[in-house]
């Protein structure tokens, strides 16, 4: 394992690579006690303003380091996770960022690390919420999950994510949570829960709900445990949001009989037991929110597996909203979602610009955006669509964008990890 004093060097190198000084060595041993905590906040001002290429993109795709932090843990455990899974990407990006805002962010964080909060370094994070570039802010006030609709409208409503533990499932999870919801949150395995402990951590820091349950939904019987745990803990349930899914660019000659059954097992099987498994629960109009993908439509080289499991649940939305009705069913198809997973596997990338280029709407979509889409296919403006897959992709399923050749397998191996 990494030591501090290599983590705290690694620091020093890359905000004397952005600054062009000397700085002193900041401490990260005291325990993180609060996700209100500076040096978190300074942190994801810095992520964030790196990733906006120096405010060049207002709401830039960003990395929510929140995921890989814990209450109860010295903070340089979740510098170190955020170094090693993000960090490559950041240092690729830093060149352009040498600015005097930028400078004033380092400077803030490393008073922040010896517990100095300075006004200074509060009005910069407040300067950069204002331009969308940044939620610093938010979490160094305590109003992060702090909802923007002031009816809270899913309070009193008990929520179950799957596959909550990272991306798109856990901002699912915390939107829910911030608009009043009592959740559910899911993992697969152990090596898996840090980013739904965290989440977690900020609902019931915010005086919200929730709890997390694992189930390694390639086993039936762990599928069955899930829903007998949420079921115990939730009582009725209002919403299913069916996200648990992993994904596998693999040759199709390449693609092995435990590759086919892994991938079908969590994305088809896994949403199918467990809806069928919390029926007895379901409130009487309950909305079930199954996550489909423009893969399912639109073909990509490498993908045969994973495109079949996402048309099999597009397919399964629209009879399960026959026979489940006045419940509505529907699918939602993500298309480029930025996750922590993309910043780890193509550091060299500026999903900004990429999006510009790829996407129709010009740009990529961050978790936390794309969960709005899914949550309001459970709000009352959504009452009367069933059955129905929305993509909510910027434009991609017009038509699959093929990169280089509509024939190449990626050589980035997506979804290898889980499936050891």
């Amino acid at each position: 394992m990494t030591s501090t004093n290599e983590i705290n060097q690694s620091f020093i190198e890359f905000a004397e690579a952005v600054m062009g000084r000397e700085m002193a060595r900041p401490s990260h041993e005291r325990i993180v006690t609060s996700f209100q905590d500076a040096r978190i906040a300074g942190l994801q001002a810095i992520v964030d303003y790196i990733f906006s290429m120096g405010g060049k993109y207002p709401n830039p795709v960003s990395a929510d380091i929140t995921e890989f932090f814990l209450a109860g843990e010295p903070f340089n455990t979740g510098y170190q996770i955020t170094e090693q899974i993000i960090g490559p990407s950041l240092v690729s990006k830093v060149k352009p960022n040498k600015t005097e805002e930028m400078t004033r962010l380092i400077t803030g964080f490393e008073q922040a690390s010896y517990g100095i909060v300075t006004p200074e370094f509060k009005k910069s994070l407040d300067s950069l919420l204002e331009r969308s570039i940044s939620k610093a802010s938010m979490l160094l006030n305590g109003t992060y999950l702090k909802s923007e609709n002031p009816d809270n409208e899913f309070q009193g409503q008990n929520v179950i994510v799957t596959g909550s533990n990272t991306g798109i499932g856990r901002a699912v999870a915390l939107e829910f949570a911030r608009r009043g919801a009592k959740v559910v949150l899911h993992y697969s395995a152990p090596g898996f829960a840090r980013g739904a402990l965290s989440a977690q951590e900020m609902v019931l820091e915010s005086s919200g709900e929730a709890k997390i349950f694992q189930g390694d939904f390639r086993k039936t019987e762990e599928i069955f445990s899930f829903a007998d745990q949420s079921a115990e803990y939730l009582g009725k349930v209002d919403v299913i949001v069916n996200n648990a899914g992993i994904t596998l660019n693999k040759a199709f000659d390449k693609t092995t009989p435990e590759d086919f059954d892994s991938l079908f097992s969590v994305n088809v099987k896994g949403a199918y037991f467990l809806t069928q498994k919390m029926l007895p629960y379901l409130n009487k109009k309950a909305r079930i929110i199954n996550l489909s993908s423009n893969h399912g439509v639109r073909g990509m080289a490498g993908y045969s597996v994973y495109a079949s499991t996402k048309a099999a649940i597009a397919g399964l939305t629209r009879v399960l909203a026959m026979e489940l009705s006045p419940i509505t069913v529907n699918s939602i198809s993500p298309g480029w979602v930025a996750g922590v997973n993309h910043f780890k596997l193509s550091p060299e990338v500026d999903f900004n610009d990429e999006g510009k280029k790829q996407v129709p709407n010009g740009r990529i979509a961050r978790p936390d955006e794309f969960a709005k889409n899914v949550v309001w296919l459970a709000s009352k403006g959504s009452m009367n669509v069933t059955g129905q897959d929305i993509a909510s992709d910027g434009g991609l399923s017009i038509g699959m964008y093929c990169g280089n050749s509509c024939t190449m397998v990626s050589d980035k191996e997506w979804g290898k990890q889980y499936l050891k």
